[in-house]
This record gives C-alpha cells, structure tokens and sequence, in this order.
C-alpha cells in the first residue's frame, strides 16, 4: 500500500516538524494550512504529496480534501491533526465569537478531519489517526478557557473514534504536549514559562521534532495494539 500522511495545521510548530518526519521516512505528504511557507512547499513537492489552503472548520472543505487524497493515490494511510488556535482570554473577558472560532478549529476541525477520512480508511481496512491535545486538558491554566475546553473535548472525541473505528482496523490515539517551542508557548509572559519549566522533571521544553516523534510511533507498525490511549509528551509537568 502506498504511504500517505495527511497532516493538518501543517505549516504550524508541531505539524511541520510532522511532516518533515513522515517525509524523510518516503511518506507522501498531503498538507492542510490556511497558509503555506516555502519550507512545507518544499517538503510536500519532494515527498510528491498534496497541499491544500483550506479551513479546517468547514466540513465540505475537510470532505474534499480526503477525496482527493484518496483519488490520487489510492490509499490515505496516516491522518495527524494539529491545527490549532488558541484565545488567550479568561471567561469573563471571552466573546462567544471568540469563543466558537477556538472550538470550530480545534474541536470541530479535528472531528470534521476524523470523520472525512474514516470512511476512506474504512474500505481500505486500515488507518492510523493520531489527534493533538495538550496538558491543559488534565490540568487547566488561567486565561485560556477555550482553548482548555477544545483539547479536553479532544481527548474525549479520539477515545470516543477509537471506540466506533477499531472494527475496520483504524486506531486513533491521541498525543498530549506540554510546553513546546512553538508560536502559542512564544506568547507566554517569560514569568510565567519560567514557572511551567520549573514543574517539569527534565527542566526543559520541548522541540516540536519530540513530539513528532511521538506521533510518528503511534502512526507505525510497532503501535498496531496501541487505540484510544492519551501519551502525554511534557518531560514529567504533570507527573
């Protein structure tokens, strides 16, 4: 079967690091971002993969995407979704717009991405389909409210998938990061990082290279027992 990886949030921290994993190791790598950069154009043309700017929100959009994956190359082995936006605001101070934007992306886009592939995974009978999450689902922070409540709903929607999928032969597993170099940890007051470092038992944070690693195991062979299953990767913060 021919190795294809669709990864959304593609041009972002974690989802780039993604594809440059998936690549190196002779996936096709099909790409959904609203926005492209010149590095994920490069990685998506040498792996011979697809890139799509399109809105992870709309369903009809992540349908068309699948389709055309799938029509191309026969197959859609791996679906990784990191798209994801975040609102840096409290509850009180949180417009129900702002609200719903973060919760139509990271919830809704996930489930919308799920549900387009399974389909095609399902005739295939076999997929591997690995979410994002965060630590803030098990443990929530102040003024992030949005954001905490998508990835908590994340957690639940792949244990609810890996549930309905598992009898076609599809896992679906969830990766949780801690604090990782990408731009939403960037916009963290450095008091406050400082402080999230020191409750990790490795002292650091996270490449997103390390958490593609983690989602490049859950999307292996050596993983084929392995659904429904939260791996946190945050170097021990909440261990």
């Amino acid at each position: 079967m021919k190795r294809v990886a669709l990864i959304t949030g593609a041009s972002g921290g974690i989802g780039l690091e993604c594809c440059k994993k998936f690549a190196k190791n002779g996936y096709s790598v099909c790409a959904v971002d609203v926005a492209s950069t010149h590095e994920l154009m490069e990685i998506v043309s040498s792996s011979g993969g697809i890139y799509f700017s399109t809105d992870v929100s709309d369903y009809e959009e992540s349908k068309d995407v699948a389709g055309k994956v799938f029509n191309k190359f026969g197959a859609l082995s791996v679906l990784v979704t990191c798209a994801g936006i975040s609102s840096g605001k409290d509850i009180l101070d949180i417009s129900v717009d702002e609200w719903s934007k973060v919760i139509k992306v990271n919830l809704n886009g996930t489930f919308n991405y799920i549900k387009a592939v399974a389909f095609y995974m399902k005739d295939q009978g076999y997929g591997k389909i690995i979410t994002i999450s965060s630590t803030v689902a098990q443990r929530a922070r102040r003024n992030i409210s949005a954001y905490t409540a998508s990835k908590a709903a994340v957690v639940g929607l792949t244990k609810a998938a890996a549930r309905d999928l598992g009898r076609y032969n599809i896992t679906v597993n969830c990766i949780s990061p801690g604090l990782t170099a990408t731009s939403l940890v960037d916009a963290i007051p450095d008091k406050i990082k400082s402080k999230l470092v020191d409750e990790t038992c490795l002292g650091r944070i996270a490449n997103p290279s390390q958490i593609a690693d983690a989602v490049y195991m859950l999307s292996s062979d050596d993983s084929s027992h392995i659904t429904g299953e939260v791996i946190r990767v945050d170097g021990g913060q909440l261990a």
